[in-house]
């Protein structure tokens, strides 16, 4: 079941932040209290939905609104992060996930939704998905670590 997180979500959020942390190519702490703050802000914009097993929360996806840069009167969003615990990978969680929090940002007012994927994480998989759902490639990032 997929359903908008929740205050009390965040134990579990926090914990699959975690995970998820060990899985990009930062190298710093990780910090539980920004994650909390993370999550608030984006339960706060309605943009927080949770995957629900009967093991419990097993996956969230979250993300951020604000107006484009040359259109204020425009919005759009982007993904911060989405997560799908390992044991809870086979069934369509996942997709469910994309699929409510596309349809949040839209009742949110974003005209445009931006995902990303890590390089380290599925990216050929994740590639796919978002190609077969009708997403365009619209920039590559690349991070330099200047401290």
């Amino acid at each position: 079941m997929i359903r908008d997180g929740l205050e009390k979500d965040i134990p579990d959020i926090v914990r699959m932040a975690e995970e998820f942390w060990r899985h990009t190519q930062f190298d710093d702490a990780y910090d539980p209290i920004m994650v909390e703050c993370m999550a608030q802000e984006c339960m706060r914009q309605s943009l927080m939905k949770v995957l629900v097993t009967d093991k419990g929360v097993q996956g969230f996806i979250c993300g951020i609104k604000g107006p484009l840069m040359a259109s204020g009167d425009i919005y759009s969003g982007t993904e911060i992060a989405w997560w799908v615990d390992p044991d809870a990978r086979k069934g369509n969680g996942g997709i469910e996930l994309l699929n409510a929090i596309e349809g949040a940002a839209k009742a949110a007012g974003c005209k445009y939704w931006t995902m990303v994927f890590m390089a380290s994480s599925m990216p050929d998989e994740i590639e796919k998905i978002y190609q077969n759902r009708g997403y365009t490639l619209a920039e590559t990032s690349y991070t330099k670590r200047l401290l």
